[in-house]
């Protein structure tokens, strides 16, 4: 294992976080998938690396994204197997994974927690 590839904060039961999130994320598109995504992430190593400060975060994006799903703004999913990895975690919109734009921007205005 190594920090890049494979680290241990990551690796745990023999399952990789990224083979989590990316089965938690099939079919959510767009704010559904990067928050779902990144709370996955911060409660995976919440232990092994920032602790409380971690589940911080993790809470952050769940609170998100239960906001967005009270507020209705709802983005249409993806049935798998119709779209690229890339699609689903954007929502087809040319957004990275954790939701900036191709610039590395947010349009949306709000401050995220620092990763």
């Amino acid at each position: 294992m190594n920090n890049i590839n494979h680290p241990a904060h990551y690796c745990q039961g023999g399952i990789e976080c990224i083979e989590a999130i990316k089965a938690a994320t099939i079919g959510l598109m767009g704010m559904e998938a990067v928050c779902t995504a990144n709370a996955i992430k911060y409660l995976w190593r919440w232990k092994r690396k920032n602790g409380t400060e971690d589940l911080r975060k993790a809470r952050w994006y769940l609170d998100r994204l239960i906001k967005e799903e009270e507020d209705g703004v709802r983005t249409a999913r993806i049935p798998e197997g119709n779209s690229t990895e890339d699609d689903r975690a954007s929502g087809g919109r040319g957004l990275s994974a954790d939701g900036a734009g191709e610039d590395g921007h947010y349009t949306d205005g709000v401050e995220r927690p620092s990763v």
